[in-house]
């Protein structure tokens, strides 16, 4: 299991696209889809899954297959404690003085370039 922060995450993934969509060009091969699973859950401490080791007592099986097989946050953290303003910030990387998400229930700008939307884009062009 690998351990990094949401910047190296985001990093890897589309910087492993970019080559497997690259690699697959160059060999004649038909593209792989970039496949990113984010898990997110309200109020999900650190240690509430097993695979993070911290408490012996948590048993998650399911969840602690996906982390050996990916990436497991051990420090990430938000600077909006809601979930509305918390998902906007990590979507786009931006403070909510610039998503405009504040509170619950309100829209974010759709100016704003999220992370899904890059991926989309780099999976789809011609590399």
């Amino acid at each position: 299991m690998k351990s990094g922060n949401r910047r190296d995450f985001l990093k890897q993934s589309v910087g492993g696209a970019a080559l497997a969509g690259s690699a697959a060009s160059v060999s004649g091969l038909p593209r792989k889809k970039l496949n990113i699973v984010l898990y997110l859950a309200d109020e999900f401490r650190g240690d509430f899954i097993g695979a993070a080791g911290i408490n012996s007592c948590v048993k998650t099986p399911n969840l602690d297959s996906i982390a050996q097989r990916g990436v497991i946050f051990t420090h990430a953290v938000t600077n909006q404690p809601l979930c509305s303003p918390s998902r906007a910030c990590m979507l786009t990387g931006r403070y909510s003085t610039e998503t405009s998400v504040w509170k619950l229930e309100v829209d974010m700008r759709r100016d704003l370039p999220t992370s899904p939307l890059y991926c989309e884009n780099k999976a789809t062009q011609q590399i």
